[in-house]
């Protein structure tokens, strides 16, 4: 699966494609039900805002936004949207 990395990285460097990539979900989505009342809760500090204010004003619009599931995580998706 990493082997692309480093013809990613030269194709695509980070300094000219801002990219945040995580290796799981930040969080269930959707938000479980029983979750849903402690969203009222959730502030983000001033430095996250700062940064994320910062980083998308440096990014050219339009802005398109992709989550994209790979390995086992498809596979599990696929059969839940597919299967049942």
């Amino acid at each position: 699966m990493f082997a692309m990395r480093p013809l990613a990285s030269h194709r695509y460097p980070a300094s000219k494609y801002k990219v945040l990539a995580f290796t799981g979900a930040p969080g269930s989505f959707p938000v479980r039900e029983r979750d849903v009342h402690l969203h009222k809760y959730l502030r983000w500090s001033a430095k996250i805002n700062d940064t994320v204010d910062k980083v998308l004003s440096d990014v050219q619009r339009p802005l398109l936004g992709i989550h994209m599931r790979n390995g086992p995580d498809w596979v599990s998706e696929r059969r839940t949207l597919f299967d049942e």
